[in-house]
Formats: C-alpha cells, sequence, structure tokens
C-alpha cells in the first residue's frame, strides 16, 4: 500500500497523516434484552474488590438515570445529566486505574483504545464530549416490553436514548482525529441501533459488563496482585 507506514504493536495505522484504529463492527456489544433486576460483574471480580467497585459504581449511576431526583436543590434534566456523565467517566476511568495499579499488565489487552469493539470506543468518546464540550441531550420514548416468563403481559416503560449524538458533535472532540469519518459514522449507527433496543443506559451496562469479564480474565491469567503502593 502506497504511502502508508505500518506501526507495530499498536493496533491502528497511519495514512495520509490520520490514525484509525481497528474496529470490529461484528463483534460490537449487542443488546438483546433488558434489565428486570440491576445486574452485578460476576463474583470472580471480587477477588479485585477495587475494579468490582469500579464496575458496580458504573451500573449504579445508570441506573440513577430516568428516576427522580433524590433531592430538591437538582431537576430532572440535571440529575440526568450527571448521573451519565458520572458513569461515562467511572467506565473510563477503569482502564486509567489498572494502568497505575496493575503496571506490568499489557496494556493492549485493557485499553479502550486496542479494543475492537466500536461501542467501547464511542463510549470513551461520549465521556470526552460530557466532560470537556457539552452534554449528551437525553430524551425518552415508550417501549413496550414483558419478561422471559411463559405467558406474561406486556407493559410499558420509559427508557432514555442520546438524541444528539452525530458525527458532527463527535468531530468537535480532539480524540476524534484518531478515527474516520467511515468509522465514525458507522459508530454512530451501531451505538443508535442498539441504545434504541432498551435505552442507552442498558446498552452502557451491558459494555460494562462486557468489560469486567475481559478485565477478570486477564487479571486471573496474570495472577495479578494489586500494587497500591
Amino acid at each position: 500500500m502506497n504511502n502508508t507506514h505500518k506501526i507495530p504493536c499498536l493496533g491502528r495505522y497511519k495514512h495520509t497523516g490520520v490514525y484509525r484504529l481497528k474496529l470490529d463492527f461484528e463483534k460490537h456489544t449487542k443488546v438483546e434484552s433488558g434489565y428486570l433486576l440491576i445486574p452485578q460483574p460476576q463474583d470472580g471480580l471480587k477477588e479485585y474488590i477495587d475494579i468490582y467497585d469500579r464496575f458496580c459504581g458504573v451500573i449504579y449511576m445508570l441506573v440513577k438515570v430516568g428516576g427522580d431526583p433524590d433531592r430538591f436543590i437538582i431537576s430532572k434534566e440535571a440529575n440526568d445529566t450527571v448521573h451519565i456523565r458520572a458513569a461515562l467517566s467511572e467506565f473510563v476511568g477503569i482502564e486509567e486505574y489498572i494502568k497505575e495499579i496493575y503496571p506490568n499488565l499489557p496494556k493492549v489487552d485493557y485499553r479502550i483504545y486496542k479494543s475492537s469493539n466500536p461501542i467501547f470506543h464511542i463510549i470513551k468518546l461520549l465521556r470526552n464530549y460530557n466532560i470537556h464540550l457539552t452534554n449528551s441531550t437525553l430524551k425518552q420514548k415508550p417501549m413496550m416490553v414483558k419478561t422471559l416468563i411463559d405467558e406474561s403481559q406486556e407493559f410499558e416503560i420509559q427508557v432514555e436514548y442520546i438524541s444528539n449524538l452525530s458525527v458532527s458533535e463527535l468531530r468537535r472532540l480532539s480524540s476524534a482525529k484518531d478515527y474516520s469519518d467511515t468509522q465514525l459514522q458507522k459508530m454512530v449507527e451501531c451505538f443508535n441501533n442498539e441504545q434504541h433496543e432498551f435505552g442507552v443506559t442498558t446498552l452502557i451496562i451491558k459494555a460494562a459488563l462486557e468489560y469486567s469479564e475481559q478485565i477478570k480474565k486477564l487479571l486471573i491469567l496474570h495472577e495479578c496482585k494489586p500494587n497500591y503502593g
């Protein structure tokens, strides 16, 4: 390939001055059902309770979205905004924590930018967007659902989705330079498709559970012990 310089061990390549990460749009996080009960990371991660608690923190912040504020001082809109921002920050912060506490762990196995899962990538972009630029706008829509119990009746729920997610908005981020327009467009389409299944909070919870399973296997494989200094 002309004008292309391969960069070893980074999982990306340079072409005409733009870094493009390798994403697998066939293996992204898929939402096939919602959660009747609040899910938890697998018990196997409790050996690493510091990381287990951080994943629980992501889920906790997400289940707060859509509910009424606990205090009169904050509006419902602001309540949803702050909990989405907190969940995204906690999700992305896990990799930074691992980098410090488990410095010998191969970064290629847990860093979000090294992942082929496009949902992980857009979660990190959304974190940057909500921290550095402006808020993701949440809207609600009704959805008819039923439990997996035989002969269960349908009932209506309200689910939240991000309504201002677009390539043009993500392009405002300096970190978006790592992606081509085609990649960003496919990432937005992928995220939108999944968030409209059972809402954005269910999608991020599912991604967090997948990420926690990935981290658990990695820590066990390398027989890691925390380096708390």
